[in-house]
């Protein structure tokens, strides 16, 4: 377990979370400004996952060796019964830097 600062430089930080803070299909960036959601062009970014215009949400599992990050997606014209049944699109596993096993 860590406490205190912990320096940024030493571990860099991870984003797992994007997306517009509006839903429907008026509000996403394809439908309010006729362009597709896509990582800045003035910054560096490595994007392992392209963006998707869909309400979800995600599950984050906090264990000592690792966080698990399971990425939930579901838009209409999707019946809402979808929603019981919704498997994750996308799991990020995220070691914890010196912990046992990670």
């Amino acid at each position: 377990m860590m406490r205190g600062c912990t320096s940024l430089i030493r571990f860099r930080p991870t984003r797992g979370f994007r997306g517009p803070a509006e839903t429907g299909p008026r509000w996403f960036p394809s439908g309010f400004r006729g362009l597709t959601a896509k990582p800045p062009t003035d910054l560096t970014v490595q994007e392992e996952l392209p963006s998707v215009e869909k309400n979800g949400f995600v599950i984050v599992d906090f264990t000592p060796e690792k966080v698990v990050i399971q990425f939930f997606a579901w838009k209409p014209p999707e019946p809402l019964e979808a929603i019981d049944t919704l498997q994750p699109y996308h799991i990020l596993e995220l070691k914890v830097p010196g912990a046992v096993g990670g």
